[in-house]
């Protein structure tokens, strides 16, 4: 390879915003770049270095992997999220698949994504909402939570919450406890069908039963 396709660092210079502005030189041709410090450090690209074709292809990568990061925090500051939901938001930014989930990863490996207390904040406000088990699950898998996360926060959640007391309060509030209590009727049925559609099992109406004779 000649020497005309290496950029030599000439210049990185920390910015506020935990970037650094890198700047590469080839015969007189300079270009400037705001990537992550701690990705120019893990990637060994300090001043003086010298990058071959590989090595401005992977300056470009972290340069738009920054940027992913970057906006990745901005949208963290809105609202906790899975690191799979952040990818698929990045994505939906315009970033590619592969950025989108590395950057989201990234953002896990340094603490901006706890996933455990964002799963049990989700968890939650579902119980405020009067829902039960099944349908807490449902939210976590459809926010993006990993098994194991989603396993734990269940854990946690059923030692911490009486779903018979909840299913109660949900009934009574909903002016159809009475209706619960049997399901002989249509009416009941309906009752009964309605509450399973909000995640409480059929253990729990007849734990609910069971605690009102």
């Amino acid at each position: 390879m000649s020497d005309k396709s290496v950029y030599t660092v000439i210049d990185i210079s920390l910015n506020g915003d935990g970037t650094s502005d890198i700047t590469v030189e080839n015969g007189g041709k300079r270009r400037t770049s705001a990537v992550s410090s701690r990705l120019l450090s893990t990637h060994g690209i300090t001043l003086g270095a010298e990058l071959d074709d590989d090595g401005m292809y992977l300056l470009s990568e972290l340069e738009e992997l920054t940027r992913a990061i970057k906006k990745g925090i901005d949208l963290l500051s809105y609202s906790d999220m899975s690191r799979r939901a952040l990818a698929q938001k990045l994505k939906m930014k315009g970033f590619e698949n592969d950025t989108a989930i590395n950057a989201s990863a990234y953002l896990q490996q340094i603490g901006y994504i706890n996933e455990e207390r964002c799963a049990l904040t989700v968890a939650s406000t579902c119980i405020k909402d009067m829902r039960g088990p099944l349908a807490i699950k449902d939210k976590l898998v459809s926010k993006g939570f990993e098994r194991t996360c989603i396993e734990k926060t269940m854990k946690t959640v059923y030692k911490q919450v009486d779903f018979v007391q909840i299913l109660e309060k949900y009934a009574r509030k909903k002016g159809i406890l009475h209706l619960l209590l049997t399901s002989d009727s249509q009416d009941g049925q309906k009752a009964t069908a309605s509450v399973l559609r909000r995640g409480f099992t059929f253990e729990h109406i007849s734990a609910l039963r069971s605690d009102k004779r």
